[in-house]
């Protein structure tokens, strides 16, 4: 099968070149996508030029997307999703591997006056070093072993000014209410999340 165009992006041609094959390689200025215009296509759309098919050679319809089997066409026309969602997870993985994943480190940005933890003694600026032996590396980790142990008490160690203290905490079941006006018990340490 022949291709006529192969352009990445849309609209009018930044840049171009043609192949040995005829091809014509071109960069779009609108760099939303891309298209391949096959041979014996009238457009980008892949609208078929019905003048021009009818008056193909037996060789020119080897070449022509029209004259090709359903299975060849539809494996051609889910080549340009696919290329589209592979391109997308290569970029999402390069992001990852250069800018990271963010997350919120678990540091006690303050403490609710009253609360469980003001009463074990938690201070803003205090890091979380582990929960019941297990290391912490985010807030959410605290969050998620406040929800799962209930009102049990847990032994923690937090890093205050360079120094590592060990705590007992037990968190506090507190009523809420959700958007619709249900009221539910959850437990509670009270303290916030660094900004």
């Amino acid at each position: 099968m022949r291709v006529e165009t192969f352009s990445i992006g849309f609209g009018r041609e930044i840049h171009g070149w043609t192949d040995r094959a005829g091809t014509r390689w071109k960069i779009g200025w609108l760099p939303l996508g891309g298209y391949v215009k096959m041979y014996g296509d009238a457009d980008a759309a892949s609208a078929p030029d019905t003048e021009k098919l009818a008056t193909m050679t037996q060789e020119q319809r080897r070449e022509s997307f029209q004259h090709q089997p359903l299975v060849a066409r539809a494996a051609i026309v889910a080549a340009g999703p696919a290329a589209q969602y592979l391109f997308a997870i290569l970029i999402f993985i390069a992001l990852v591997m250069v800018v990271g994943r963010s997350y919120t480190p678990p540091v006690v940005g303050g403490v609710r006056d009253g609360s469980a933890a003001a009463s074990a003694g938690l201070q803003a600026g205090d890091r979380f070093v582990s929960i019941d032996g297990r290391a912490v590396e985010r807030f959410e980790e605290i969050q998620r072993a406040v929800l799962l142990g209930l009102d049990r008490p847990f032994d923690v160690v937090v890093r205050r000014d360079g120094r590592d203290f060990a705590l007992a905490i037990a968190p506090r079941m507190v009523e809420e209410r959700d958007r619709f006006g249900n009221i539910f018990r959850v437990p509670r340490l009270g303290i916030e999340s660094p900004k």
